[in-house]
């Protein structure tokens, strides 16, 4: 399994973006050849050609698991088809501003709302399933996983 760090100049990638530290504004699972990523119309499965083509810069990075499991998973959310979570954009920047300003992030609402992912979200969700890694995943954001890049 590859997770795909993305940075795209589009509308929606600089809002993230404005709100992030580091080059990356979107993210998504790589599992035999296909992708599984959050789209504004929910969960996609592209080929690695589609899921790219609009990208300005795209890395990965192996992620060790089982790759089996993590496709039943992705499956289930496509099959349920899961809606991008708009609102959790400005539950990030306010998450991400207020930890930069004061050093202590407010989280505000809900943690989380079960069917509503942002990109970010769902690949911790994911992983989290799969392994425990992010017990939080409602506050994860591409740069969390762009850390290496």
């Amino acid at each position: 399994m590859k997770i795909l760090l993305y940075h795209s100049d589009k509308f929606l990638g600089k809002a993230i973006q404005a709100f992030e530290v580091n080059n990356w504004n979107h993210t998504g699972i790589e599992v035999d050849g296909y992708v599984y990523e959050m789209l504004g119309r929910g969960i996609v499965k592209r080929t690695i050609a589609e899921s790219i083509q609009e990208a300005n810069q795209v890395v990965y990075s192996e992620y060790e698991c089982d790759e089996e499991k993590a496709k039943e998973i992705l499956e289930g959310y496509l099959k349920n088809r899961v809606k991008y979570y708009f609102r959790g954009i400005a539950q990030q920047a306010v998450y991400r501003v207020t930890e930069f300003i004061f050093d202590k992030p407010l989280w505000i609402g809900k943690n989380y709302i079960d069917k509503r992912y942002m990109c970010s979200t769902l690949v911790a969700k994911v992983i989290n399933q799969l392994d425990g890694s992010y017990p939080e995943w409602w506050l994860v954001a591409p740069e969390d996983f762009g850390n290496n890049y």
